[in-house]
């Protein structure tokens, strides 16, 4: 399996930025009603708690 990860010129892209700002903006809005907010993601979805509970109420679960 190979595994592509992005450097740091590729992090600093605006229009990559932006998309990570309105990717941050929608799982908050979503997730809103349970009292997650979203700041880092990275940090905020390592671990999968947060992916689950958006998973959950996307699927119509929660």
């Amino acid at each position: 399996e190979m595994r592509r990860y992005l450097t740091k010129e590729s992090s600093e892209d605006p229009k990559l930025r932006e998309l990570i700002s309105l990717l941050i903006y929608w799982i908050n809005e979503e997730l809103a009603d349970l009292r997650i907010v979203v700041r880092n993601l990275q940090e905020d979805l390592y671990d999968g708690q947060v992916l689950q509970m958006l998973m959950e109420k996307l699927a119509g679960i929660r």
